[in-house]
């Protein structure tokens, strides 16, 4: 894999050498996504370590990034569309399965509703059938659960309030149902986690991904030039994959906690910030549009509060945006 990834992967392991998979037999989908990708690489440190699972099954639409090399001579990589070719009976039973697939980019999610409904519903009841009857399931949520909700940083126990014919609905509202999936099957054990993510970012994306840091990053390595497409007052809250991937695998590991938990970082910016940032970083020019018209359906401002995360699983070494942009443009230089 690329030296980016690989010393996320060692942080990463380091701070989960608290925890011994050894005997134990993993799923994770989406695998040759951004977080499977670094779930994948900081498992195969652990494995380097003595640490790592007997049995590590990566399962992906398809095949992992080219900058991906095999993370652990455990690791059996299956190419399978969970919605259409998903047969259990050809895999394991599984101690512990991250359900990390799924459409992330807003493009693919509203133009493609039914597979987005049916990668977190339907999948996801399929997955929790290979679960062993101590085991222990992630389900990846979304910080989008809080859409139209005012006055953040959200809690978990809030909801949000958009209906079932907003924009954004299939992916909304597929991961609501995905988290009440999770609850109804598993709660009375407490065996599992949903995770509301919320912008993780960093090295290993596809060229293609079209979300806001990467098209600036993009438009800054092969251009020089950034557009912004409308003003860029909205605010998000950026997480570097790297200390998404912690707080994920402590949480998944730790049997004594279960439920929803909020994933994100604290870089609270505007995307108009967010593309100095790259710029001054990439050396690019920045152009706005001055428009307030956003993506369809997009929230006004995306921020979590991390109490009760942070409580279970401790303080990451959070990166900086500053130092997580750098390292990204740098391996989006190396490796694309």
């Amino acid at each position: 894999m690329t030296q980016a990834i690989a010393a996320d992967a060692a942080v990463a392991a380091e701070q989960l050498q608290g925890f011994d998979l050894s005997g134990s037999v993993v799923i994770v989908t989406g695998a040759s996504g951004l977080l499977g990708t670094h779930i994948l690489s900081a498992l195969g440190v652990m494995a380097e370590l003595g640490l790592g699972p007997d049995k590590l099954i990566a399962i992906s639409k398809s095949n992992p990034p080219r900058f991906v090399s095999p993370v652990a001579t455990s690791t059996t990589s299956l190419r399978i569309d969970l919605v259409k070719e998903f047969d259990k009976s050809k895999l394991p039973t599984a101690d512990y399965i991250i359900h990390a697939a799924g459409y992330g980019q807003p493009n693919k999610f509203m133009s493609d509703p039914r597979t987005t409904i049916e990668l977190n519903t339907r999948s996801t009841m399929n997955l929790i059938d290979l679960l062993a009857n101590s085991g222990r399931f992630l389900f990846a949520s979304s910080s989008e659960v809080y859409s139209g909700l005012s006055n953040p940083p959200f809690v978990e126990g809030q909801i949000g309030t958009t209906s079932p014919q907003h924009a954004r609905a299939p992916y909304i509202e597929g991961k609501r149902c995905g988290e009440a999936i999770c609850h109804s099957i598993l709660s009375s054990s407490s065996r599992y986690v949903a995770t509301r993510i919320a912008l993780a970012y960093g090295p290993g994306v596809f060229q293609n991904d079209d979300r806001v840091l990467y098209s600036f990053i993009r438009q800054a390595v092969e251009r020089g030039r950034i557009e912004v497409a409308d003003s860029g007052f909205a605010r998000r809250t950026y997480c570097y994959v790297g200390d998404t991937v912690t707080m994920l695998m402590k949480l998944l590991l730790r049997a004594d906690i279960a439920g929803v938990f909020n994933i994100g970082g604290i870089s609270h910016t505007s995307i108009r910030d967010l593309a100095f940032l790259v710029a001054e970083i990439a050396n690019a020019e920045v152009a706005f549009r001055e428009s307030k018209q956003m993506t369809a359906g997009a929230p006004a401002d995306v921020s979590l509060d991390l109490t009760k995360t942070l409580n279970a699983v401790g303080l990451p070494r959070f990166v900086s945006l500053r130092d997580g942009v750098d390292r990204t443009v740098r391996w989006w230089k190396e490796a694309i």
